[in-house]
């Protein structure tokens, strides 16, 4: 295979992403090894690709999961203009960092409360809604940051949280 060619390096993370997507474990080693470097790739098509395999990537270890969450956390910044693409980097970053708590608390609280300011209702929403299934994940002093960006849109929601009385 020519991997010099950016169409073939695509098409192979594209080909590893879907057999994530079935068993989050079949992939080797060096094909997750892979699948991290190339979320740095210099050509769009690939990172992008990268970028969503890893989302269907269980890490195996807290040093996996955060060489992976800090290069999906650059693509994040260098994505600034694009919410939707930004969006799939927020769910490859939850599943990222989600067994790990402090990784949840050093990076995927910023990104997601950094989301929940986008332009777009729908988009700042989904962000907050992140943000609610992490809440028990979460030590109760992140559960101060939800009630601050929380008052936008998702008070029925967040009344739904509140204790019954």
């Amino acid at each position: 295979m020519d991997f010099d060619s950016v169409v073939v390096r695509g098409a192979a993370v594209e080909a590893a992403g879907k057999i994530l997507e079935h068993d989050s474990n079949a992939l080797p080693q060096n094909m997750i090894e892979m699948l991290i470097i190339y979320l740095n790739d210099t050509y769009v098509y690939v990172h992008k690709c990268a970028a969503r395999a890893i989302r269907h990537l269980r890490p195996s270890n807290e040093e996996e999961a955060t060489n992976i969450a800090y290069r999906l956390m650059i693509l994040d910044r260098a994505y600034e203009k694009d919410p939707y693409f930004r969006q799939e980097l927020r769910r490859a970053l939850l599943r990222t960092t989600r067994r790990y708590p402090n990784l949840l608390i050093k990076m995927m609280v910023p990104v997601i409360i950094e989301h929940s300011r986008f332009e777009e209702p729908m988009l700042a929403d989904d962000a907050l809604r992140d943000f609610m299934y992490l809440l028990e994940d979460l030590p109760p002093r992140c559960e101060f940051y939800f009630a601050v960006k929380s008052s936008r849109s998702l008070a029925p929601e967040r009344e739904a949280l509140q204790p019954a009385k």
